[in-house]
């Protein structure tokens, strides 16, 4: 497990060091998607470090975020592994978070990402770094094309769902509903503090829009979702330093979650044949279909699951990704 770590980060470096252009290069041979893909529009128009300079805090954390070569074995995370690690980040004095809103918005980046690949953090006594190859079993919660209309600057502020990230919260028990449209003002309340709970022990995972395949398409997540079917998600492990994780007295940020490590790029996903996390182990080929699979054998129907998903209310999506 060192070596694939040590792999991985010779990786993510030499991906970094080559995506330096205007247009996103892949810095592999080939993607790490399980389906068939090809260039998206936004690649030929956004390159690897998006809107910033590639030597600013915020373009070191773009070209990171925007790593679809890490290889080697997954190694299976928990979310309690992510909780971990976010307690091993605040006491090395790791930077993170922002203060302000909108133009007035300052982030706390890393300014030297290098100690989050150093193998300083541990997990099982082992060590870990960002770029590695990671796993995790959980449930999917309320998978989104994020910052629409604004845009985010790894994506060079594109405005449409084509452009930006899908982002997915990860629970290990289903999150409580989404407030209705219909509900009583009230109830929406009711509702976004349950969430807001169950969201401080969640993480994030993000499918970014490069060479992004046509079956990560939020219709056949939130179909999941709706099925409490458990996921096996891999992908790359992200420190994502723009957020504040919730403390004891619950979210600090607007984008709810319980630590800034995430699995980002979502490489692969996974849809279990049975109902708990305890009958779907991650090495258990037998018990998982992929995406693509899943959902062609599931006939979903997209425009039924839009209809769905309109009737919530998106109130809390708002400053999701203030500053981003």
């Amino acid at each position: 497990m060192v070596k694939a770590s040590y792999l991985a980060g010779i990786v993510l470096a030499a991906s970094i060091v080559a995506a330096t252009g205007a247009e996103y290069e892949l810095g592999c041979p080939i993607t790490p998607f399980a389906t068939g893909t090809v260039r998206q529009a936004i690649d030929d128009v956004c390159g690897n470090t998006g809107d910033s300079n590639a030597a600013s805090p915020k373009g070191k954390q773009n070209l990171v975020k925007n790593n679809l070569c890490s290889s080697g074995d997954p190694r299976t995370l928990s979310l309690s592994d992510f909780m971990s690690l976010q307690s091993q980040a605040a006491a090395m004095h790791i930077p993170f978070g922002a203060d302000g809103f909108g133009p007035d918005r300052v982030e706390h980046l890393p300014e030297n990402r290098a100690p989050l690949s150093s193998g300083q953090f541990r997990v099982n006594d082992q060590p870990i770094r960002e770029g590695d190859l990671v796993r995790t079993v959980a449930f999917v919660d309320d998978p989104h094309a994020a910052d629409l209309g604004s845009g985010e600057d790894v994506n060079c502020h594109q405005p449409d769902a084509a452009g930006n990230d899908i982002h997915i919260n990860l629970v290990e028990t289903p999150a409580p509903p989404k407030p209705l449209r219909t509900d009583s003002d009230e109830v929406k309340q009711q509702k976004r503090e349950a969430r807001k709970a169950a969201l401080c022990k969640a993480i994030v995972a993000e499918m970014i829009p490069h060479f992004r395949p046509d079956a990560f398409d939020p219709v056949f997540l939130a179909a999941i979702a709706k099925q409490k079917l458990p996921v096996r998600i891999s992908g790359q492990l992200f420190f994502d330093a723009s957020h504040r994780p919730c403390n004891d007295d619950g979210p600090q940020d607007s984008s709810v979650r319980g630590s800034l490590w995430e699995i980002h790029p979502i490489y692969t996903l996974d849809v279990c044949k049975n109902g708990t996390l305890q009958q779907c182990p991650a090495d258990s080929e037998a018990v998982w279909t992929s995406l693509q699979e899943w959902a062609t054998m599931n006939a979903v129907s997209a425009s039924t699951m839009r209809a769905e998903m309109e009737l919530e209310d998106d109130e809390d999506r708002k400053g999701e990704h203030e500053g981003e």
